[in-house]
């Protein structure tokens, strides 16, 4: 998998958090997480789009 700038900063940041046993940086990296997962998971719907356009065009041409 992988991972965008987002995601990996919050990674970072939570990890570093529990670490240091810093609540507010580990709060941060699970807020900073959260829009990179999102950018992620549209990203793979537009990757599942593209793949069942393809597989439509193709079962069309075949016809």
């Amino acid at each position: 998998m992988k991972l965008n700038r987002d995601q990996i900063k919050g990674r970072v940041e939570k990890t570093l958090g529990r670490g240091t046993r810093n609540e507010d940086l580990e709060t941060t990296g699970t807020v900073d997480h959260a829009p990179g997962d999102a950018k992620a998971a549209v990203g793979h719907l537009g990757d599942q789009v593209e793949r069942i356009i393809d597989k439509a065009k193709d079962r069309l041409r075949k016809k």
